[in-house]
């Protein structure tokens, strides 16, 4: 995209405010026709928004209580039946579906933290799907011990658990969720392709064709319910693989943990944010933009070069759909999961809050307006969408394939770089007898158990160098010497960024890559690394080159040739809604409805004077009764128009009839709102008890039936022997949802209604936050990132 295009763009919205300010001031006189048809379509926009709000609000009431008590093993048998053919074939189901969950942190409560792993660890596949990255900052300070300590606590209750610490100073990134949850799935998916290689066909590509997981970004304090992975997995798992490699799934948000310990307004202000996000995803929605959780197909992460982490990205969950629609020419597929994803209302500080009420409420107002600020610095989106749509750039480059790939390569450098400096200290600290000397400075992280085993490089490898094999033991380390540089050596220091919880082989097939932009890249060629003491493995592998493609890459994502326009129409539309609307209307009203009625009132005031001064003694001339009432009707003179039966007069005078019809749905959307509430919270109460898996689910043990899982697998896969399981249980209980978060705060219908009395206030926090940010932007594009508060977590059980 154009640098100098993206300046400009970058300060659209305030270009369009002040022109539309000037048009609202002058316009009366010259165009009123024009002002005329702007204050209807804004108008019209709102009300539209709004009774769209209510209408997604009434469907998300129905979905959820739908969704809740929905059977989804059963749903997922039965669509075994009706699904494609090559949806089926697939060595995966809702068991084994690898599910990458990354929780971004800085400056997080270790309380709020051990809840969030807590609430996952007692989903009854945490054991055998979850691989969560608890995504740290360098610069926040101990953030590499806090993240250890808890990936110790939690090391047996998940698939895997890893530790990433985005580094500080990476040129072009800004600080924030985006540039963290960049670096944090670029590392998982590069370990997640190099596992996945182990279970290959002998071309060297994964069985299913593409590198299938499913990756779930989520705030550090957001709490999922069991159901929406389990959810997650079987809507994937039933759908094409070229419309998983464009697949993305959002659920609804809901602030229900601490409700009762904020100020109405804050109240008001998050739930109308909720269900404004809420507006825009029901089924048959043609654009679906996240908000703050949701998940999105491995492929298409990769296929799109991960999250952007510069300025344009803060509001990082609306950004990664924008990028991800345009990638996909419009084919974008999202899928609405009615499971909603629990978050905490922010709050102000420790010591306000225990100075008193008054203290605590400007402290809370306060904490609010930073989060609002941040919210709608992501206005910068509309310029990023401007300057796609003018520079026609749809779908992904051949430049930018390029430079994912070769990001892809360095990343991977990295892993293998990491993996062989923990098993040098390992080994070393074996030697001294002191391990934990050896990793006290220089390795943080669960131990290596390295274990001697035989490597057989891939047969491109042996073929050009004729090495026949890479041993390793706890005493040496041989290569051949074709071979021997060192993957580390002329290479900067790599900080310690993840204990490595699974075994990898690097392919380089992307190298020839490399070799055309004539970039040097160190290899290790065949490096076979140890996991960590979680994930052990003892038996060699084989890995052929592919003859077509790097087996490594994303493989067979197909890029459609053609643009669907419609999904774009509708984008630029929300786009307007989310950034400008609400600004414009603010303008409009003020300037063509408030400041009329208020100058008529002040000239009716001043002319009241004026005669009253005309009677007075102090000049029986009446002079200054005269000039008084002149000087009256200079205000009224400037909003003239406003009295006559204009079309402008007249268009304002339709608007406010049909405005009935928005704020009726208003009074809907937040009447829903409150029974979606209460509906998230019965949820709960009604979910079983969970019943864990007694052993671990991989396609190579047994099911809690006692059948082989590759058999039931089969079974399952299997059009002619599928009938016979539709009676099939699954080996855990798919009701169990999990522990619930804590605290949990309850909406009272009706007492609760009177909390919206603050919307105006809510408004305020949604109008003057916007102006502020564009504002901004006319000299900045980079916000100085401050985190806002969240309560004290309750008791992880």
């Amino acid at each position: 995209m154009s640098t100098s295009l993206g300046r400009v763009l970058q300060r659209l919205p305030i270009i369009l405010h002040s022109g539309v300010l000037v048009l609202a001031i002058f316009g009366p006189w010259y165009f009123p026709s024009v002002v005329a048809a702007l204050f209807f379509v804004t108008n019209m926009g709102f009300v539209f928004s709004q009774v769209r709000m209510a209408y997604g609000m009434i469907r998300c009431y129905w979905a959820i209580r739908t969704h809740w008590k929905t059977d989804w093993w059963a749903y997922y048998i039965q669509g075994l039946q009706s699904a494609p053919v090559a949806a089926l074939e697939t060595r995966y189901s809702p068991l084994t579906l690898p599910q990458i969950i990354i929780v971004p942190s800085y400056k997080e409560t270790m309380s709020t933290l051990r809840q969030t792993l807590a609430i996952l660890a007692s989903h009854p596949l945490a054991p055998h799907t979850y691989k969560v990255c608890l995504a740290m900052e360098q610069r926040e300070e101990g953030a590499r011990r806090k993240g250890q300590q808890l990936a110790e606590e939690f090391a047996a209750r998940f698939l895997d658990i890893t530790v990433t610490i985005h580094p500080g100073d990476i040129p072009d990134e800004v600080p924030g969720k985006g540039s963290n949850t960049r670096w944090a799935a670029r590392w998982m998916a590069e370990r997640e392709m190099m596992g996945q290689l182990d279970h290959s066909q002998t071309d060297g590509t994964p069985a299913s064709g593409n590198v299938e997981a499913v990756m779930t970004i989520m705030d550090a304090d957001t709490a999922f319910a069991a159901d929406y992975f389990l959810a997650v997995a079987v809507r994937y798992l039933l759908t094409p693989p070229e419309t998983r490699c464009h697949m993305m799934f959002v659920p609804p948000i809901l602030f229900d943990r601490n409700q009762a310990d904020v100020p109405a307004v804050t109240r008001v202000t998050d739930i109308m944010w909720s269900t404004a996000g809420i507006s825009g995803i029901y089924p048959g929605s043609t654009i679906r933009i996240p908000t703050s959780a949701y998940s999105i197909s491995m492929a298409l992460a990769i296929k799109v070069g991960f999250w952007d982490a510069g300025p344009q990205a803060i509001g990082e969950d609306m950004h990664m759909f924008l990028k991800s629609l345009f990638d996909t020419k419009g084919h974008l597929h999202v899928e609405t999961i009615y499971s909603p994803a629990s978050q905490c209302n922010v709050v102000g500080s420790k010591s306000a809050i225990q100075s008193g009420h008054i203290a605590s409420f400007f402290s809370d107002c306060n904490a609010r307006w930073q989060q609002a600020v941040r919210h709608m610095w992501g206005s910068l989106d509309t310029g990023y969408v401007a300057n796609r749509f003018i520079s026609k750039e749809f779908g992904v480059s051949a430049s930018r394939e390029i430079e994912h790939r070769l990001a892809r390569v360095e990343m991977r450098q990295r892993i293998i770089d990491v993996a062989a400096e923990d098993s040098l200290v390992e080994r070393k600290g074996s030697r001294s007898g002191s391990n934990e000397d050896a990793a006290g400075s220089k390795r943080q992280g669960p131990s290596v158990d390295f274990t001697r085993r035989v490597i057989v490089p891939p047969k491109w490898l042996r073929d050009n160098n004729g090495s026949p094999t890479f041993t390793s033991d706890d005493d040496e380390i041989s290569t051949p010497a074709s071979s021997a540089s060192s993957s580390t050596r002329g290479r900067p220091a790599v900080a310690r960024d993840s204990s490595i919880s699974s075994h990898y082989s690097y392919s380089s097939a992307d190298e020839d890559l490399v070799d055309q932009r004539k970039t040097t890249t160190t290899t290790s060629s065949s490096s076979r690394l140890l996991a960590n003491k979680h994930h052990t493995s003892s038996h060699a592998h084989t890995y052929p080159r592919s003859s077509s493609s790097s087996a490594s890459t994303s493989a067979s994502i197909a890029s459609p040739q053609n643009i669907k326009v419609f999904p774009f129409v509708v984008v630029g539309a929300r786009m307007y809604e989310a950034h400008i609307m609400l600004a414009h209307l603010f303008i409009l009203l003020n300037a063509l409805i408030v400041i009329p009625k208020l100058t008529i009132q002040l000239d009716a005031q001043l002319a009241s004077q004026s005669l009253a001064w005309g009677r007075a003694a102090i000049d029986k001339s009446g002079a200054i009764g005269a000039g008084a009432v002149a000087g009256a009707g200079f205000f009224s003179t400037l909003t003239a128009w406003s009295t006559t039966n204009g079309i402008l007069p007249q268009t304002i005078s339709i608007c406010n009839k049909l405005g009935a019809i928005g704020a009726l749905s208003t009074v809907v959307t937040f009447l829903f709102h409150d029974l979606y509430h209460r509906e998230a919270g019965k949820r709960w109460t009604s979910a079983k008890t969970a019943t864990r898996l007694s052993h671990r689910v991989t396609p190579s043990t047994s099911s809690a039936h006692g059948k082989d899982s590759n058999e039931l697998e089969a079974g399952l896969l299997s059009r002619s022997g599928g009938a016979g399981l539709s009676d099939s249980q699954p080996p855990f209980d798919q009701f169990d949802l999990g522990i619930p978060p804590a605290p949990h705060s309850v909406r009272r219908i009706p007492w609760c209604f009177l909390d919206y009395l603050a919307v105006p206030g809510g408004l305020v926090f949604g109008v003057a936050p916007l102006l502020y940010a564009q504002v901004c932007h006319l000299w900045t594009d980079r916000l100085a990132y401050k985190v806002s508060a969240k309560p004290q977590a309750g008791p992880a059980k």
